[in-house]
């Protein structure tokens, strides 16, 4: 059993947790892959890169199709998704009933970039949640899957790695937290073939799953 909430650091994902990113950034990326001639359509993109840093992509599109990705790709991916997130953005459903239900200390840790962090929490309302407790990739040497970033997050909160509990919606954000000793809940909404591999890849990699924003304080307090 977990101790008491309120004793708890909780690390909130960003992307697809906190804010329902994944979508928009998916069809980014494909726009943007059409056009350096390595098609993907937005569905594929999705599945092929969720919680993927943008490293990773790179580095996923070069094996896959042979095409080198360079700097004036990321700035142009930058730009698009931020003016994309600018018009539709929205917080994920339910989340912000369960922050505001939330007395303890929490924080979030994302493979994403920080000014895209700061900016899609910013357009959401859901930056006041967490103050300065914004924790990138970028400031570790290794992202998701590896533990690095759940390790720094606790660290800078002030916590041991076995008082916080992770919040997670990849197979990478799952493995880098189980990685770092931490409890980790699994979010997997939606239905349909996809969902329901997401949802058994995550629990077998140690995630308590769940499907429904709603559901998430109630399973941190059992």
């Amino acid at each position: 059993m977990l101790p008491h909430v309120a004793e708890t650091l909780i690390i909130f994902d960003c992307d697809g947790v906190l804010v329902d990113s994944e979508p928009i950034a998916a069809r980014v990326i494909s726009e943007l892959l059409i056009e350096a001639g390595a098609p993907m359509d937005p569905r594929a993109c999705e599945l092929a890169f969720h919680g993927f840093t943008m490293a990773a992509v790179i580095e996923d599109v070069r094996a896959r199709h042979s095409v080198l990705l360079d700097a004036a790709f990321l700035d142009e991916c930058q730009r698009r998704t931020f003016a994309a997130m600018s018009r539709d953005l929205q917080p994920v459903e339910g989340v912000r009933d369960v922050l505001d239900g939330l007395a303890g200390p929490k924080c979030v840790a994302s493979n994403g970039e920080p000014d895209k962090m700061r900016h899609s929490l910013g357009l959401t309302g859901l930056r006041d949640y967490f103050g300065d407790a914004l924790f990138s990739a970028a400031q570790v040497a290794r992202g998701k899957p590896h533990p690095d970033l759940f390790l720094h997050a606790a660290r800078e909160m002030g916590v041991e790695p076995s008082q916080a509990v992770v919040v997670e919606d990849s197979l990478p954000g799952v493995q880098g937290a189980r990685a770092a000793g931490m409890r980790v809940f699994g979010y997997a909404p939606g239905a349909g073939q996809d969902a329901d591999r997401w949802r058994a890849e995550m629990h077998a990699a140690g995630a308590n799953v769940f499907v429904c924003m709603a559901d998430l304080p109630v399973m941190l307090r059992d």
